[in-house]
């Protein structure tokens, strides 16, 4: 699914220190602050034809503060060729699944671009 730009996620909880309540979520991710972000799992440069060069960076074990007990994947596509001075948004993009497959085999497998 697709999510909006100023959405905070959360990182899975550290392992509880046997004092309190255990925490439901762990460090911020504001997906309009990079300062928030921490590194992705992995990053994946590809040329496209139509689109030009693309970034894909995706992070594992995130969830949104009402459901922290739902695991999710985040994915960030950006254009990092500016042409003719032109900016693109970034595209952020939420799996939700069973099995996450890997950024490499999972665009082999894509004959059209991932977005327009």
């Amino acid at each position: 699914m697709r999510s909006r730009s100023n959405r905070v996620l959360y990182s899975a909880p550290p392992p509880y220190e046997g004092v309190g309540r255990p925490r439901i979520h762990g460090n911020k991710f504001k997906l309009n602050d990079p300062t928030t972000w921490w590194t992705p799992n992995q990053v994946l440069d590809v040329l496209d034809p139509k689109l030009g060069q693309l970034r894909i960076h995706l992070w594992h074990n995130l969830h949104f503060q009402q459901s922290a007990k739902h695991p999710m994947n985040l994915i960030l596509v950006e254009r990092t060729d500016q042409t003719k001075g032109k900016t693109f948004k970034p595209l952020w993009l939420i799996w939700v699944g069973e099995k996450m497959l890997q950024l490499h085999s999972s665009l082999a497998s894509v004959s059209t671009p991932l977005c327009d």
